[in-house]
């Protein structure tokens, strides 16, 4: 029996390291190296594998003892898609799910996005809880941080406690989907603190050069990463903040009148709940976020599973989280371009702008029409603002249960992640049932609810995603009806979907027609009729 040889993994990781570098790739394994000189964004290009074997040079049992340490390292699972007939790239997509769920990287039971292939059980005396069984589900925080890591200008938000996995899913996933060393991420991202500064998280003037009378921009790794984090950025200072709304919004950054733009990729921000160490996160700075997901603490039924593949391999966390046939530029290329090339039928456009209209839409925010939005309730907001109004109270009615509206960044973000939940299930074209999966992951962040909201289902108060899917059920029930009632409404609102890019004046639809759809929409039961009615005016005015 051949003697068990005793390895030393620190000095073979170093080894591999070297290695690595020596051909050609620059891997940051140490904060010395980040305060090293400074190198041009080319030089400095973090490590991305390709799917073919390398040869490394070396004695034999050199190379098979870094191969040994590198399956140490970096855990592999054959991908295996849960959807039948996927792409290759999407094959490999679905298996970074399942490589992140089967090494323990993330752990959670929680399937919150289930879809209607399966059974419903109540549970209780009562019948008060229900629970979906079977069928096509997926954990929120998993899904939509692998849809955001392919997605260019993707940006996420994970709320939870301390110690409950919202950064490490971040890089993990990162890692997985870019072939990037984790420990490439922790460096580039930023750790949220009150003494945080510009220069320490977006740039600097070389001091040396400075003293020479020279200026050199030493641009931070933060914004040259392909994957950006931002670890508890509710305990950096508001007016910390405000450099960063330039980067959300538009990608690039101002630094001491210097524009610097930001290398492409996905943004994620993670938040523990609010205490006396940190701050509110301004309302302008959660809206830039595409989507937002709430992190539970760890099941103590999974607590077993957690000390056994996380506890006693900790190794593995300090290693590139790779896939069998890992994710090249070119797959993620066809990703993108799959998603884009999603069809997004006008009547599901429809039933989001129907649920839009009726969040924004106040009849009590002005005399004229165009006044009746709350976007105009700058004195006096919902509901104080609610108590003479005809929609108040009722069933139907959802406007008096947000203190807001929401944004054109909330639409965008429904319909692109929309796509891409299609996209991500094998589909060619967004259904119903995609649209309600994402609505409340894109909207419950960015609105502020109302006493009303809570007075039948007091849980809301907490559970905010809960009441955004309860709202946009309660939107889309209102939409079927109205379409009963008024059979044109699905006509009028896919002719305003066609004709709201541009000025109008390409649909073909005579001023006579329209004044008839302008008074059908008025006698609409909801605040939608409201958006609608300004939307067909523009439509008038243009029409031959």
């Amino acid at each position: 029996m051949p003697k068990k040889r005793n390895i030393n993994y620190d000095e073979a990781r170093r080894k591999i390291i070297r290695r690595y570098k020596d051909r050609g790739y620059n891997i940051i394994d140490d904060e010395s190296e980040i305060r090293g000189v400074e190198k041009n964004e080319k030089e400095k290009q973090p490590i991305q594998e390709s799917g073919e074997k390398r040869k490394l040079s070396g004695d034999s049992k050199n190379n098979n003892l870094e191969k040994k340490v590198s399956q140490e390292f970096n855990p592999v699972i054959k991908p295996k898609s849960v959807v039948r007939g996927a792409s290759k790239p999407l094959q490999k997509l679905h298996s970074v799910y399942k490589t992140i769920e089967d090494k323990a990287l993330y752990l959670s039971p929680v399937l919150d996005v289930d879809f209607s292939n399966g059974n419903n059980l109540s549970l209780g005396e009562g019948k008060t809880d229900s629970i979906t069984l079977g069928g096509e589900a997926y954990n929120s925080t998993l899904l939509y941080t692998i849809l955001t890591s392919v997605m260019d200008k993707g940006k996420m938000l994970v709320c939870g406690p301390p110690g409950s996995g919202k950064t490490s899913s971040s890089r993990f996933i990162g890692s997985a989907v870019n072939n990037l060393l984790v420990d490439y991420i922790k460096h580039a991202t930023i750790y949220g603190h009150p003494e945080q500064t510009e220069e320490k998280m977006i740039a600097m003037f070389d001091p040396i050069k400075m003293i020479k009378g020279e200026r050199k921009l030493i641009v931070r790794d933060f914004l040259k990463s392909p994957i950006k984090v931002i670890d508890e950025v509710n305990r950096l200072r508001p007016e910390s903040l405000s450099i960063l709304y330039e980067l959300l919004n538009s990608g690039s950054v101002t630094y001491q009148g210097q524009l610097i733009k930001a290398r492409s990729g996905p943004l994620f921000a993670t938040a523990n709940a609010s205490d006396s160490g940190n701050y509110d996160i301004p309302p302008p700075f959660m809206d830039r976020f595409n989507v937002a997901v709430f992190v539970d603490t760890i099941n103590p039924y999974y607590l077993e599973s957690f000390a056994k593949q996380r506890i006693g391999n900790r190794n593995n966390l300090e290693s590139m989280v790779r896939i069998n046939d890992p994710l090249t530029p070119q797959d993620l290329g066809v990703i993108k371009r799959g998603i884009y090339n999603v069809n997004l039928p006008s009547e599901e456009m429809g039933k989001i702008a129907h649920f839009l209209a009726e969040l924004s839409g106040c009849d009590m925010a002005g005399v004229s029409i165009e006044r009746k939005t709350k976007g105009n309730t700058t004195e006096k907001k919902p509901p104080a603002l609610c108590n003479d109004c005809h929609f108040y109270g009722t069933d139907k009615s959802i406007c008096y249960k947000t203190e807001d509206g929401l944004s054109a960044r909330a639409l965008e973000s429904v319909v692109n992640y929309s796509k891409a939940l299609a996209y991500w299930r094998g589909k060619g074209t967004v259904g119903e049932e995609d649209v309600r999966a994402v609505v409340p992951y894109a909207t419950w962040f960015r609105v502020t609810p109302t006493r009303a909201a809570f007075e039948k289902e007091p849980r809301y108060i907490n559970d905010r995603i809960g009441l955004m899917k309860g709202l946009f059920d309660t939107s889309s029930q209102s939409y079927a009806e109205i379409v009963k009632a008024l059979p044109e409404y699905k006509h009028i609102t896919s002719l305003v979907y066609s004709g709201a890019n541009g000025n109008g004046s390409q649909v073909n639809v005579q001023k006579n027609e329209i004044k008839k759809m302008i008074e059908t929409a008025g006698k609409l039961d909801s605040t939608a009729k409201f958006p609608l009615i300004l939307s067909l005016k523009k439509m008038y005015n243009y029409a031959k």
